[in-house]
Order: structure tokens, then sequence, then C-alpha cells
């Protein structure tokens, strides 16, 4: 079994230079891209920022979404589904119509489904939605920590700064991860909030309400039910990994690690199954298994730790 890239979706004349925001729809058959309108400069030739892709890197539906300029409006998730991105923004004519915006995929127009909320008004991040569209984490610029809406309810998340977000399959809960120091925190989402430092770094949800985490060179998998040790395997990986994933069926898992290597496990035996180099100095922040296991998605951060590109991989898992 090999890691093979299949596409490659980097486009300076559309995107500029300065770097982009993306999202993986459910399926992981399409990526959604935004250029923030602070960002523009002279390299860019076209007016929008809105992008959705395939997996071919064909272009399906571009747009554009204003934004206020002052670099606090980040962020593109599919809301609430694959035909629908939500992205923050002012309104195309700098009016009072502010906030986090729902562009519906090959349509026109937009609505504001979180005009009621905490996550109301201009300069509001959006990070990470859940799976169905039941929960969505955002931050507004000048609070403390981030956000999450879930339905009806509320809940402050009280930490400053993370890189990527997660939430588990019954959005009961909510990993937090930061490149800087590789810290990894974990959110119960429910009447009974709690958060939790991990031990190590986290990987990603399996089935089951179990999760795996990387603690010095072991995978351990725990339940969080009862908050037991399932399993402790010793792995020959480097001492950091930066973003992980799994397959719908938990049977496998991919990472990359510090040093810009992806690869793919079976989780049975915790068996490597293949891996693959990126350029150096590049790391993928984001990744996300197709539900039909044959592609893996990754967003790549250059050097400088800018997201500028990314490539679809084939796994024929």
């Amino acid at each position: 079994m090999q890691i093979i890239e299949k596409t490659r979706i980097y486009n300076p004349d559309a995107w500029g230079a300065s770097g982009i925001f993306s999202a993986f729809s459910h399926d992981g058959q399409l990526i959604a891209v935004r250029v923030p309108s602070n960002l523009y400069n002279s390299s860019r030739k076209t007016k929008d920022n809105l992008f959705v892709y395939d997996i071919t890197g064909k272009i399906i539906w571009s747009g554009y979404s204003a934004d206020s300029g002052d670099g606090n409006e980040k962020g593109i998730v599919f809301y609430p589904d694959k035909y629908s991105i939500l992205v923050p923004g002012c309104d195309d004519n700098n009016g009072n119509l502010d906030g986090l915006k729902c562009y519906q995929i090959g349509g026109t127009g937009y609505t504001l489904p979180f005009n009621q909320t905490h996550l109301s008004g201009i300069n509001t991040s959006i990070i990470l939605a859940s799976d169905n569209g039941e929960a969505i984490l955002g931050r507004k610029c000048g609070d403390d920590g981030l956000f999450c809406v879930i339905g009806k309810k509320e809940l402050p998340i009280n930490l400053t700064h993370c890189t990527e977000a997660y939430f588990s399959p019954d959005i009961e809960l909510l990993a937090l991860t930061s490149i800087l120091g590789y810290k990894s925190w974990l959110y119960q989402l429910s009447e009974h909030f709690k958060n939790i430092e991990m031990f190590g770094q986290f990987v990603c949800f399996l089935p089951d309400k179990k999760i795996l985490e990387y603690v010095n060179k072991n995978f351990v998998v725990w339940d969080f039910c009862n908050m037991q040790e399932i399993h402790n395997i010793r792995v020959a990986l480097p001492a950091s990994i930066v973003s992980g994933a799994s397959t719908d069926d938990g049977q496998f898992i991919a990472l990359c690690d510090f040093l810009g290597e992806i690869s793919i496990w079976e989780t049975k035996n915790f068996t490597l199954m293949s891996k693959t180099k990126l350029a150096s100095n590049y790391i993928v922040s984001r990744m996300r298994f197709s539900n039909d296991r044959q592609y893996l998605l990754t967003e790549v951060m250059d050097g400088e730790r800018i997201r500028k590109e990314i490539i679809v991989w084939l796994t024929n898992l």
C-alpha cells in the first residue's frame, strides 16, 4: 500500500501569496478555500475570495464576501452541510448586516444563522463546525477565550489559543490542540461541563467514545466513559505530532509528525501501513479521510507556518 499524491490545489493567482483558510466537507469530497480581504495583495488577479473545489481540483463554485479587513475575522467551515459554507465578515455594502454569513454553494445571497447568539457581529472568527451542523466553535475579538454554540446552548471555552479543534461524532466532546508546546485539551460539552489537559497530544476520536492520544512516543487509547486505558503501544515516531484523523469506522488513522511525515496506521494492532514525506519544513495542519476511505485530504503549512495549499492523497484503503 502507498500514499500517492492525487491532487495539489494551489492557486496564487486567485489566492495571492499571503495565506488561506480552508475546510473539508463532512464526506471528504469537497474543499472550501477563503482568502481574507485584508490579505489581498498585488499578486491576486481575481476579486472572488471564496472558492469550492472537488477532490480532483476542479472548481465548482466561487464567490465574494467582504471582511472588515482588521485580521480578526478568520476561518471558513461547511455549515450546516456540504452544500453551504459559513464565513465571517461585514456585508458586501459595508452596512449593518454583519456577522457569520452562510452562502449556499451555487446560489446567490446569504443568511445570518448566528445573529442572535454570542457569535453575532463583526470581528468574529469561525473555527469549527460539527459534521451534522449542530455545533459551532468561534471567537469574538476581545474575548478571553472561545465560544461554543450547540443548538440554543452557549458555552465559553477558557482557552486563548488553539491550532486545530475537533468535535467528537456525538458532539459530547471537544478537543483542542496547539503546536505551541504541542499541547491538547479536552472539553466535555454537557451539563457537567469540564475540561481536561491531556497528558500527551490528541490524535483523533475513535468510535464508541474512545480517544487516541500520543504520549511519550506511545499510542494510548482510552475510554472517556470510564477514563480507563485500553491500549498503550510503543511506536517509532518523533516526539511530537501535528495533526491526525480517523476513518469513520476507526479501522485506520492518519497523522503528520512535526518533521512533515504523513503516516497511515491500522488500529487493531497499530501497524504502520504506509508513509510519505512532505517538502522540508512543511507540515499538515488539518486532515480528513473521505467517507469511502479512498482519499486523505490535508491542509499544508509552509516553513513559516502559513497555510497555502491543499493536497489530496490516494490511500486505497
